[in-house]
């Protein structure tokens, strides 16, 4: 996730996913940041809530700022120097097009957000993308290995986006050309969800009023994306993974009924929806896609394990995600060098 995400970002490719890390600083950002984000669940819990109210601040707690200070810092030295590097026309053409590159340009010109503001969105970026895109790649390459007519399906469609020399192309990855590749990715999201609550948040306001049932100011929503996925009452064979669900006509044919729910933005996806919205959605997105693609381009890929024949098989623990701990896969290659599409 984090070789995938910096490439994007920086426009610059990094080696975390093999035996040889280029640069000791990127493994301490990724121990580090990991380590945060997987304290994060245990620090929203009533005993912990209850002893930082209190003033009490445990080993839970400051494990979490000291990896995610340094996490920071190192973040924060990289949007530094490549700024400068930028400044001084250092910058590759790759370089130049990226996303951070972008984000520079339009803090420079729209001062809505401050540059500091601005480094700290960025940090953020880089740390969730070691978890939580990495978490819905790992989901769906579960259910992908287990479901082989899905994979072939998946495969067909992006072969029908290549070029004329078999290339995988950016507007063969938009959601508009891709719609199995979307329907896939909100299948995982429903029965195996990364980001089961998407939205935490606390009404320090005033009391709210739900339906009748009155909640009182300083109590903590959290809002519930997985259950009602898995719900018989508003999907059939809910432990089936079928992405032909979220097809269109499928869409269509919920309209007005209860499960209609599921449609919602809020449902939609791992990223949230509104102000609130995880601010790399987009690049997130783009990832998953083109990773996708090009492993279901190249490769035919199963579980190599008997003991493991249904996602329920899979364990998972928490970090900031939910992360399956993936079984041994098998991996064939499906031709060697381009083959080029027929017209």
């Amino acid at each position: 996730g984090f070789d995938v995400f910096y490439s994007i970002m920086f426009g610059r490719y990094r080696s975390m996913a093999t035996d040889k890390v280029e640069n000791a600083e990127d493994e301490v950002f990724c121990t580090n940041a990991l380590s945060a984000l997987e304290l994060t669940i245990p620090l929203m819990q009533p005993r912990e809530l209850f002893q930082y109210k209190l003033g009490i601040r445990t080993q839970t707690f400051k494990l979490f700022c000291t990896s995610m200070n340094k996490a920071a810092a190192i973040a924060k030295t990289k949007v530094e120097a490549f700024r400068k590097q930028k400044e001084e026309d250092l910058l590759s053409a790759t370089e130049q097009d990226s996303y951070v590159s972008k984000v520079i340009d339009r803090q420079k010109n729209d001062k809505s957000i401050t540059y500091e503001e601005m480094v700290d969105l960025l940090f953020l970026v880089m740390s969730v993308s070691i978890d939580t895109t990495s978490a819905v790649l790992n989901w769906t390459l579960l259910h992908l290995a287990l479901n082989p007519d899905v994979q072939s399906r998946l495969r067909d469609e992006v072969m029908g986006n290549t070029d004329n020399s078999g290339n995988i192309t950016q507007t063969g990855l938009l959601e508009r050309n891709a719609p199995y590749m979307v329907a896939t990715l909100r299948e995982t999201h429903r029965i195996t969800s990364a980001v089961p609550a998407n939205c935490v948040k606390r009404n320090g306001g005033s009391d709210v009023d739900i339906h009748g049932v009155k909640i009182a100011k300083g109590n903590v929503f959290i809002l519930d994306s997985f259950s009602p996925g898995l719900d018989p009452n508003l999907v059939d064979n809910p432990n089936e993974f079928r992405p032909e669900r979220w097809l269109p006509e499928a869409v269509r044919q919920r309209e007005g009924t209860a499960a209609a729910i599921l449609d919602h933005k809020l449902y939609a996806g791992p990223f949230s929806e509104g102000a609130r919205k995880c601010p790399a959605s987009r690049v997130a997105t783009v990832e998953l896609h083109a990773v996708l693609a090009h492993l279901v381009k190249d490769w035919e890929f199963s579980v190599d394990d008997e003991s493991v024949k249904s996602y329920k098989d899979v364990q998972y623990y928490f970090g900031l995600a939910v992360q399956p701990r993936l079984p041994k896969f098998q991996f064939t290659k499906r031709y060697q060098g381009v083959q080029p599409r027929e017209e």
